[in-house]
């Protein structure tokens, strides 16, 4: 079983994981390597997961990185625990995979979080997405804050998500507030056992600092407590850490040598 230095790396291991179950994504496993792609230009939606009992091979490394850049996709490439931990990363490293070395992610033991205070802006509502019509409404919105710059781009987010199934009881979930019949804010969480990652949150420039975003905080928290999780994590914006740590997450530097980008296939 995989050990992970903090519990945001083994939920970002189990979402790389989960989104390669989807049958638009591509998988190799070779060598203690998991790879996934899944046409999306993102790095958090496309990486590399390695165990590291003993150190991933050099010529694993090469052909999973070569795979991997086909696409020409950003991509990650997460490390578990292990004896070969610091091997792994000077393979990495001289492959030209470039070390995360100033990110922060935020935790929080849900039951401890400051959850029922608030009450929701006025004339908002919050909906889990289970059709597609509330699908093209999240992607409005996700288009709408940069996600996304194409159509193609925007075909990419639609087909992992139905392909994935979407359904409110599902590990990924989506999220999207309305005003009146106006989709304004979108978000994201994936379940992980105990574990919730909150993966994404975009809020429309006319919307934003009226509380949508900490309304969709608190409806993704309130959820993943009644579906049995006990932890909270996610990787927070500037603004986002005030938001979280105002709820009584605490924030720290991510663990070093975990988390890899993995070098342009054009560069």
């Amino acid at each position: 079983m995989e050990r992970w230095a903090s519990p945001y790396l083994a939920a970002q291991a189990a979402y790389l994981r989960h989104l390669g179950t989807a049958p638009v994504a591509e998988v190799v496993e070779r060598g203690g390597v998991y790879a996934v792609r899944t046409g999306i230009a993102s790095n958090t939606e496309n990486g590399v997961v390695s165990a590291c009992d003993v150190p991933v091979a050099e010529v694993v490394a090469r052909e999973t990185l070569a795979w991997m850049n086909e696409r020409a996709l950003p991509a990650s490439w997460l490390c578990a625990e292990g004896e070969g931990l610091a091997e792994t990363a000077r393979v990495l490293e001289a492959a030209g995979c470039e070390p995360e070395s100033a990110a922060w992610e935020a935790c929080g033991v849900i039951d401890e979080l400051a959850l029922d205070r608030l009450a929701a802006p006025d004339a908002i509502r919050v909906t889990a997405v289970a059709s597609e019509r509330e699908l093209d409404a999240w992607l409005d919105v996700a288009g709408g804050c940069g996600w996304f710059d194409t159509q193609a781009g925007r075909v990419s987010w639609k087909n992992l998500h139905l392909s994935l199934g979407g359904a409110p009881s599902a590990p990924s979930r989506l999220y999207v507030a309305f005003r009146g019949d106006m989709p304004v804010a979108m978000a994201s969480a994936f379940l992980a056992g105990e574990i919730v990652l909150l993966t994404a949150v975009g809020v429309l420039v006319h919307e934003r600092r009226r509380g949508v975003g900490r309304l969709l905080a608190l409806t993704r928290l309130r959820d993943a407590r009644e579906s049995g999780c006990t932890i909270a994590v996610l990787a927070p914006s500037p603004d986002g850490a005030k938001l979280y740590n105002a709820l009584g997450f605490e924030t720290h530097q991510q663990p070093g040598d975990r988390w890899f980008y993995l070098p342009n296939a054009d560069s």
